[in-house]
């Protein structure tokens, strides 16, 4: 792969970050989960370098050791790579360019070898994970999930349905449910989920007939844009679950730099919610505190939901796979074809 190195490119992404010693969470995670929301919303490109454990700990004011955990903690996720010799790069599983190209070869192969075999008359029934997709296709017709977490699974399978615009449902699957193997996979020939939790859905579904998809996501422009300045005497809280909250308040500044007095409650302290509330302006939470903000604020208060959206890219690159999809599939299931792969009789 080719990485990016050049000074300018590796400092302006990372300019954004920032830790705050004063919260509990720790500082390692604040530093993961922000690092992680950049390269998963596309604000950071596939193969760019990330800093210097060193210079990045000097640049934070933190100790070199938590920079180097912070790293170490992503890798798992597949969102980054260390080079020996070189860095740690960063890397978007299924959405990088080398990655795509040298994927999508393979899916083109296996197609081709697949719609060879039918019009041959080989039996169809064959093995491997692509070609048991192709063949639920056959069988099942295309069916897929979206794979999220929390509440927001719900709302993204249908923005997706709909973005799409295809006759093609998307239900909604969360993530808990696949890890304890009680996820309704029926009849589904393709998952979809963020970025992010690409390579653990493929780890779930590995030797499942199913065909993964991944997008990338962001809040949308303007969505602060009601929110009054906080100078002016307007208290703004936000409420999050702490892990999260480090990323969240980086994109507020980012979108609103005027915002700068802005209010903390965990997600899961009712009480402390309730205690906050009082006095308090604007509501920012996310889609998992929307039930517990909605329960204790009042008609006085402003409340913003904190929505991601799915990007417009990686919508139109899955619409595109989808439509290429079907049309195997029409050609696969033509009748030229279906005379063409059925087993000779033996008289």
């Amino acid at each position: 792969m080719t990485e990016q190195s050049s000074p300018q490119e590796v400092r302006d992404p990372w300019r954004s970050i920032r830790v705050d010693p004063e919260t509990h969470v720790a500082l390692w995670v604040q530093l993961k989960t922000q690092i992680q929301y950049l390269i998963t919303t596309g604000a950071v490109d596939a193969h760019v370098k990330l800093p210097a454990v060193r210079t990045f700990a000097n640049d934070l004011g933190i100790a070199v050791d938590t920079v180097r955990k912070a790293y170490e903690a992503l890798q798992p996720s597949g969102l980054v790579r260390t080079v020996h010799g070189r860095g740690t790069f960063t890397f978007r599983p299924g959405e990088d360019d080398d990655q795509t190209s040298a994927s999508q070869l393979e899916w083109n192969r296996v197609d081709h070898a697949l719609l060879e075999l039918a019009h041959s008359g080989v039996d169809l029934l064959g093995s491997g994970t692509r070609i048991a997709q192709r063949l639920s296709l056959l069988r099942e017709g295309a069916g897929a999930v979206f794979v999220g977490v929390g509440a927001s699974t719900e709302r993204y399978a249908r923005e997706i349905s709909n973005a799409l615009n295809l006759e093609l449902p998307v239900r909604s699957v969360t993530l808990d449910d696949l890890r304890r193997n009680t996820a309704d996979l029926a009849n589904a020939t393709y998952a979809i989920c963020l970025v992010g939790h690409r390579n653990e859905v493929d780890n779930l579904l590995d030797g499942r007939p199913m065909r993964v998809l991944s997008i990338t996501s962001s809040l949308p422009a303007g969505l602060l844009d009601p929110v009054p300045v906080s100078n002016n005497g307007n208290r703004v809280l936000l409420v999050a679950r702490p892990e999260t909250y480090a990323n969240y308040l980086s994109i507020i500044r980012d979108q609103r730099p005027d915002l700068t007095d802005i209010d903390f409650v965990p997600d899961s302290d009712e009480d402390l919610l309730r205690e906050r509330l009082d006095g308090a302006d604007v509501v920012l939470h996310t889609s998992v505190a929307a039930s517990i903000v909605a329960r204790n604020a009042t008609e006085s208060h402003r409340l913003i939901e904190l929505r991601h959206a799915a990007g417009t890219q990686s919508l139109n690159a899955i619409r595109d796979t989808f439509n290429a999809d079907l049309s195997l599939l029409h050609e696969l299931i033509s009748p030229t074809t279906i005379a063409q792969a059925a087993p000779t009789q033996a008289h």
